[in-house]
């Protein structure tokens, strides 16, 4: 063995000293004497494009930079973005992109400076003032010169800085930097590219960072570049050697296995593709790939020299123990303490301790990183049993871990983010030191192990659209020490663990679009600590428990859910709560929170604009100085000089993130006065009410740039607009309300983004839409294209009578249907790829062909159908018969239905029918004895019906029975005797059956618990929907 490391030591020994004399590198002690490589060559310098660079491989990368510094925080003012990756990967290449993307014209100033390693902080300042004020002399200027300028140009300005190359790690000067860019307005952005992790973590120390005046982006949102793709290099190459018409035939295969040889890195890959571009035949191909190429021009040195210059800057302790890596071959994975070791004899390292930071370094200078095979994680990694941090997020390929990844008994972070094929997680999961655990988007996992619970140490849990989890394991509720669980966008999940308040330690908790969630566990309210609850989008939650306002609760979220139909009381008496979310909801719950918002001034400010006399403007001047976190301005026709509007500064107003703007009458500065109201980029819900310009000023035509966090929208009563902005680019969209915008017709290509989808959009309402023909739901509006609204979860369309969506319409899983006749799929749904399915249908007022009504096939996964003030049907369409999952089944005000159909018994499923205002029913089918899960039966207004059969008495699961105004009925069925499951019985506006039970039939109904009867009653409006009728009937007779 030791004449094996006395081997490899020598050869080490001989690749340094080779790399001396062919490759010119220069001592660490002698740095200080040699002129800098990059100062010395100015042709490397980098530079801001003039146009949109061509990029490959790095489309995501660069879309999730733009989404950041298009967001804005308002804890912090000017936010640090940075880019981390081997030199020659693409960091600079990637910065040119985005600041040539026209999404971030939306920041007043735009400067690119490149560092290098020669950190001049006179260069720097002297580059960015150049850029925003030319006319400045800065001829023989001082840095404090420099400073003060900056001062005043930045004071004014949100701008975007690019600082490229940068090396310096010494935290005082990092410190003067950060003092030199603090002064722009809040939402300033800085992109720093480099290749050394360390320098991020300085930049996230020091006083300007602890004061969140200057500080980088948290660790999830910082952009650190892989190596590229044989096939994205072979794309990079092919930029350089063909023009567009060009024959490759008989040239590609050999040059995608030369782009194999370039590492991943596309400066390599460029360099090659410049030598493959002067010598375009098969033959000298064939030569470049199979022997060792010398880059003999001087481009191609320069491109060498910048892919040895981490290398060069390394430092010296650390040089020595990276070269020892050549001992190992390509993909070899290395227990971190054996190699740590080895390093220790060799001499190379004193202690363990350097090894460990030899480790971090290298990391942190991207020469070492963690990679696996094609589908899943080579089964090597489990022997890292030092590995205390893990990130594959974004890794599309892998589809599995090897069965003892589990086992890692020292990883602290694991982050699984965008791991979108991954199908499960290892069945033994014993990863006991495991903190931080990342699966959001792993779209195919579809359960966690049953021993999930053995996580225990686990504090943040973030599940968030991973939409095939259905259950929780009961071991979840072992993770007692859990503090933020996110479960947001799970749209299989239908209940939580009963235990689920076992989780004692938990402050956070998110279920936003849990679509398919009813109830919360009993135990919920035995989460003492928990502080932020949202429960937005939950659209099928019926109740909060009673006993919620038992918790001190900051924030509570119930945007959209839309089948609460009352709050607890107890949420009045939370003294702790701050923030109190609904944009949509049923009247009696929205109604509430809004007492409670004004009762607590819970940051919801009115502001009725109006001229204040002899001061020649208008008042909404006064909102300068208000600081809220929701905002109605009303009346804003009252704004006579748009440049009042301007003085309010919105948009510096981080804390709001509800705003409505109302303009009361038509007024002709509309346009120019709205333009001035720039809403700040933390808004999250906006409402626009009266505005009567036929156009939109430039902040709404781009609103996906300036409001990028936009979750609901609200536009009514627009009178003269003819085009929508592009809505369907906000990447973070929920609720869409559109209400009487007469001249809009279609709603077609331009409403999305160009290469996404609307994967957040889960609600779309439009009332009085009366002219809307097509809304396209695919690119062209025509089949066999992606879909583009695939996750949407509710439709409400109302008075909308010729509204198409094409080719086909969402497969959402809630309908409300009001005079909108044309919107059902009479096609189908086409070929929609949809994590949800319909649930629950309402036509109200719809005069459908027996096509449309034919179409209801369509729909076989219903479990709610309600059907209602439909002029014409005489009898239940046959399309119904395929609702094998029917749970309740409502049919109201159908005058002319005549009878209901033997095959009404097939729906075996059914737990409630409620039959109203039908008054030419004059029996019930005999088949309905079939209904053996039937628990409520509800006949009412149904003034034909004249008896109840005997068969009612085969119902043995019915528990309620109400009849209302039902006059020829005069007895009820000696059966009933035989329902010993009805608890409940109400009958009134039923004189004769009445007089009935109360005589000789009482001993008929005496088994049943609760019996309310009643002669005559008043006839009462019942409510806007079955459901909430039918709880409003059944209180007030309790009240009698």
């Amino acid at each position: 063995m030791a004449h094996h490391m006395k081997s490899v030591r020598e050869k080490v020994d001989k690749i340094e000293k080779e790399g001396h004399r062919v490759l010119n590198l220069v001592g660490h002690e002698n740095r200080r004497a040699t002129r800098p490589l990059a100062e010395g060559s100015r042709n490397k310098e980098t530079f801001a494009a003039s146009m949109k660079t061509g990029i490959v491989g790095r489309e995501a990368d660069m879309e999730k930079i733009i989404s950041v510094l298009l967001r804005s925080e308002a804890n912090e003012d000017i936010s640090v973005v940075p880019i981390v990756g081997l030199g020659g990967i693409g960091k600079s290449t990637l910065a040119e992109s985005i600041l040539a993307d026209k999404r971030v014209n939306v920041f007043d100033v735009q400067v690119w400076v490149h560092v290098s390693k020669h950190f001049d902080l006179h260069q720097i300042g002297s580059a960015i003032l150049k850029r925003i004020n030319s006319s400045i002399n800065l001829d023989n200027c001082t840095l404090q010169f420099l400073h003060d300028s900056l001062r005043n140009e930045l004071a004014t300005k949100r701008y975007l800085i690019v600082l490229d190359d940068l090396w310096e790690e010494d935290g005082n000067k990092l410190e003067e930097l950060k003092r030199m860019l603090q002064y722009g307005c809040k939402g300033s952005r800085i992109i720093v590219t480099t290749r050394n992790q360390s320098i991020v973590a300085k930049m996230s120390t020091g006083i300007l960072a602890n004061r969140r005046v200057i500080l980088p982006v948290p660790e999830s949102y910082q952009i650190k570049l892989d190596i590229l793709s044989t096939d994205n290099c072979w794309d990079v190459m092919k930029q350089r050697v063909f023009e567009p018409d060009d024959d490759q035939s008989g040239l590609e295969d050999i040059g995608r296995q030369i782009a194999a040889k370039c590492g991943g890195l596309p400066l390599v890959a460029n360099a090659l593709g410049e030598v493959m571009s002067e010598l375009r035949t098969i033959k000298a191909w064939e030569d470049i790939r199979d022997t060792k190429i010398k880059l003999g021009s001087r481009d191609q040195k320069d491109t060498l020299e910048c892919l040895m210059l981490s290398y060069y800057y390394m430092k010296l302790e650390f040089k020595m123990c990276f070269t020892y890596m050549v001992a190992f071959p390509n993909g070899f994975i290395v227990d971190s303490d054996r190699l740590i070791q080895q390093w220790v004899a060799l001499g190379y390292i004193r202690a363990e301790d350097d090894g460990e930071r030899c480790i971090n370094y290298l990391l942190g200078m991207s020469f070492l990183q963690i990679s696996w095979s094609s589908s899943g994680l080579p089964e090597s990694i489990c022997e890292l049993t030092c590995l205390r941090h893990l990130d594959m997020s974004e890794c599309n390929a892998i589809q599995n871990l090897p069965d003892k990844f589990g086992s890692l008994p020292k990883l602290i972070f694991l982050n699984l983010s965008g791991c979108s094929k991954l199908t499960k997680l290892p069945d033994n999961v014993r990863l006991e030191s495991l903190e931080h655990l990342n699966l959001s988007n792993c779209h195919e996992l579809e359960n966690l192990p049953k021993d999930f619970g053995n996580l225990q140490k686990l504090v943040f849990l973030n599940l968030s659209d991973c939409y095939k989890v259905s259950v929780l394991p009961e071991s979840f509720c072992q993770l007692i020490h859990l503090k933020d669980l996110d479960l947001s966008d799970c749209h299989g999940l239908s209940e939580l663990p009963g235990c689920f308040g076992n989780l004692s330690e938990l402050g956070t908790l998110n279920l936003t679009s849990c679509s398919k969630l009813q109830l919360l566990p009993v135990s919920f309210c035995k989460l003492i600590k928990l502080r932020h609850l949202n429960l937005s989008y939950c659209m099928r939650l019926q109740q909060l428990p009673s006993s919620l306002g038992d918790l001190e609760l900051q924030s509570l979220d119930i945007s959209s859910a839309s089948s609460l139909r009352v709050l607890p009381d107890s949420i009045s008496n939370i003294t702790s709560l701050t923030q109190l979310e609904v944009t949509s909801a049923r009247p009696r719950v929205f109604d509430k929170v809004q007492n409670i918002k004004r009762d607590r001034n819970l940051g919801l400010a009115v502001h009725t604009v109006h001229q204040i006399e002899n001061k020649g403007f208008s008042s909404i001047v006064e909102l300068a100085q208000l600081s809220c976190r929701e905002l109605h301005v009303v009346q804003l026709q009252n704004v006579r000089n748009p440049e009042d509007a301007g003085r309010t500064k919105l948009r510096d107003k981080s804390d709001l993130r509800c705003l409505m703007l109302g303009w009361g009458n038509q007024g002709e500065e509309d346009r120019s006065v709205l333009e001035k109201l720039v809403p700040p980029r933390t808004l999250e819900q906006f409402m626009l009410n009266g505005y009567m310009s036929k156009d939109f000023p430039d902040w709404m035509s781009q609103i996906s740039s300036y409001l990028p966090c936009i979750t609901y929208l609200r536009l009514s009563d627009l009178g003269t607009c003819d085009t929508l902005p592009p809505f369907g680019q906000l990447p973070n969209l929920r609720s869409l309300f559109m209400q009487n915008i007469p001249n809009i017709r279609k709603i077609g290509r331009e409403f999305y983004r160009e290469d996404k989808m609307c994967t957040k959009l889960r609600r779309i309402q439009l009332k009085s839409m009366g002219n809307l023909v097509e809304w396209w739901t695919t690119r062209s509006g025509e089949e066999n294209e992606e879909f583009l609204i695939p996750n949407l979860h509710r439709v409400d369309l109302i008075d909308c009578p010729k509204l198409k969506f094409l080719p086909y319409p969402p497969r959402c899983m809630l309908w409300f249907l009001k005079n909108s006749d044309e919107v059902l799929p009479q096609g189908g749904f086409g070929s929609i790829s949809s994590s949800t399915l319909p649930f629950s249908l309402t036509i109200l007022s719809c005069n459908f062909s027996q096509d449309k009504w034919n179409s209801l096939h369509h729909l076989p996964t219903l479990e709610i159908f309600e059907v209602q003030s439909c002029s014409g049907l005489r009898a239940l369409p046959e399309a119904i018969r395929s609702f094998t999952s029917l749970r309740v089944l409502y049919l109201w005000s159908l005058k002319d239905l005549q009878l209901l159909p033997e095959w009404f018994g097939h729906l075996t499923c059914l737990e409630k029918i409620s039959i109203r205002d039908c008054p030419v029913v004059t029996y019930l089918p005999e088949s309905m004895k079939n209904l053996t899960t039937l628990r409520e039966l509800w006949l009412q207004e149904c003034k034909g019906l004249e008896i109840l059969p005997e068969w009612l008495g085969q119902l043995i699961s019915l528990q309620e029975f109400n009849i209302n105004c039902c006059p020829k009925l005069t007895t009820l069925p000696k059966s009933i005797r035989n329902l010993t499951a009805l608890k409940e019985l109400y009958i009134w506006d039923c004189p004769s059956l009445v007089e009935r039970c109360k005589g000789e039939d009482a001993d008929m109904i005496s088994h049943i618990r609760e019996v309310t009867l009643h002669k005559t009653r008043e006839e009462e409006e019942l409510g806007s929907t079955p459901e909430d009728a039918g709880e409003e009937v059944k209180r007030r007779i309790l009240v009698d």
